[in-house]
């Protein structure tokens, strides 16, 4: 029972896309993620812990363990999605604070959450690229670029999207040619 209005925390919503009910009131783990990183914006450069905290929620793809039939009150949402992305957003965002702050570890670290939650982006590989190199893990942050050039099917860089392939290029990241 929700204190603050007097109804079932999961009233009764039929008919509603598709969905038996409706969540008021109850703060889920992707609700506590968007929170925290709205926070962390109006704090600016001290708003990183939050940002931190944030990633740390993350324990695999948002919604991944949906039942047949459960989840009614997501109908018509996209949130898997949204939160995925907002993930990605956040994940870069702290990996590059620790690679300027000269933390690579930390921004490796950073970019496995956004790879965990399921991204497809090139943004979490290239930060966990820039994370591996600046630790001298050269083998393993080749094998990141090996992933953004197999997402793509891509034989040659030039097939890249061009955003990825400067950041490739201007770095020194490209492949040695065979």
């Amino acid at each position: 029972m929700n204190p603050r209005t007097g109804r079932d925390h999961l009233p009764a919503n039929p008919g509603v896309a598709g969905g038996v009910y409706r969540v008021e009131d109850v703060l889920v783990d992707c609700e506590l993620f968007r929170r925290l990183r709205i926070r962390a914006a109006a704090r600016g450069p001290e708003g990183i812990a939050d940002l931190r905290a944030a990633l740390d929620l993350v324990t695999g793809v948002p919604f991944d363990r949906l039942r047949p039939g459960g989840y009614g009150w997501l109908a018509g949402a996209a949130l898997d999605h949204d939160c995925t992305a907002m993930i990605a957003d956040v994940s870069h965002v702290v990996a590059t604070h620790h690679l300027t702050a000269g933390e690579p570890e930390l921004a490796v670290a950073a970019a496995q959450v956004a790879l965990t939650a399921g991204s497809h982006e090139d943004t979490p590989l290239l930060d966990a690229a820039g994370g591996c190199f600046a630790l001298g893990h050269r083998a393993e942050g080749s094998a990141y670029i090996r992933r953004i050039m197999a997402n793509y099917d891509a034989d040659v860089e030039e097939e890249l999207p061009s955003r990825t392939y400067e950041i490739l290029l201007r770095r020194g990241w490209l492949p040695e040619a065979s």
